[in-house]
C-alpha cells in the first residue's frame, strides 16, 4: 500500500510540473490543467474529497471572473485614453494658459508672463534665471492687489543686453505692508501648435519656441 501511495504521489508531482509548464504564473488554463492533473493522478485509495473538489471549482470560477474583469477594465481604460487623446488633440490652434515657471524666449519680444498673488502686496519682484539657475534679470513690480496680473519681459538681462533664445525660469515673490510673505504662482500662455503622446502621456507644444506643458496644468482655453 505504501508503494502505491509513493508512486502515485511522485506521478502527481510530475503531472503538476507538466501542467504548469515550468512557468511562474498561474493563469486560467494553468489552473485547469492543474485540476485535471490532480484528478488523473489522485490516489485511488484516497480520492479527492467532494467538498474540496467543489471548493477548487469555485476557485477556478473566481479566477475566470477576475481575469474577465481585468480584460474589461483594460478595454475601458484604452477607450478612455483614446477619448482623452482626441480631446487634447482638439486643442491645436487654441490659446491656452497654464500654471508653470518655464518660459521659452524666442524672437517675439517682449513676452507676457502671467502671475497670481494670493493677497495684496506692497512689494512684488519678478526674477528670471537661465538654464544654469543663474539670475539674469530682476524686475521690481511694485505693489499689487490679490488676483491675476501680467508683466512684459523684454528679453534683456540686468545690464540691458539681449539674452539668447532658450528656456528660462521665472519666479514672482511678494511681501505685504508688514513684510510678510504673500503666496504667488506663475503662468504661461501660448497657442497650441502641436500635441505629442510620447511615453504614453500627452504634452501640448505652445508658441513658436515649442514650449511643452501638460494638459493637467491648463487653466483656461480660448479660441482664436
Amino acid at each position: 500500500m505504501t508503494t502505491v501511495g509513493s508512486t502515485t504521489t511522485a506521478s502527481a508531482s510530475q503531472a503538476i510540473d507538466q501542467a504548469l509548464g515550468g512557468g511562474a504564473q498561474l493563469g486560467k488554463q494553468e489552473f485547469l490543467n492543474l485540476l485535471v492533473a490532480q484528478l488523473q493522478n489522485q490516489d485511488p485509495l484516497n480520492p479527492v474529497d467532494d467538498k474540496e473538489f467543489v471548493a477548487q471549482l469555485a476557485q477556478f470560477s473566481s479566477l475566470e471572473q477576475a481575469m474577465q474583469t481585468n480584460e474589461r477594465l483594460g478595454l475601458l481604460q484604452n477607450t478612455s485614453t483614446a477619448l482623452n487623446n482626441a480631446q487634447v488633440a482638439g486643442l491645436i490652434g487654441s490659446t491656452v494658459e497654464a500654471t508653470g515657471n518655464k518660459v521659452a524666449l524666442g524672437d517675439s519680444r517682449p513676452m507676457a508672463i502671467g502671475y497670481s498673488l494670493g493677497g495684496e502686496t506692497a512689494e512684488t519682484t519678478l526674477t528670471v534665471r537661465d538654464s544654469d539657475g543663474k539670475v539674469v534679470r530682476t524686475m521690481p513690480l511694485g505693489g499689487g492687489k490679490s488676483g491675476s496680473h501680467d508683466v512684459f519681459w523684454d528679453g534683456m538681462d540686468d545690464g540691458g543686453n539681449a539674452l539668447p533664445s532658450g528656456t528660462y525660469t521665472v519666479e514672482v515673490s511678494g511681501k505685504n505692508a508688514s513684510g510678510g510673505v504673500v503666496t504667488t504662482s506663475t503662468r504661461v500662455r501660448g497657442v497650441v501648435t502641436e500635441v505629442t503622446f510620447e511615453n504614453g502621456s500627452a504634452e501640448l507644444i505652445i508658441g513658436a519656441s515649442g514650449q511643452r506643458i501638460t494638459p493637467a496644468d491648463v487653466i483656461s482655453v480660448s479660441q482664436p
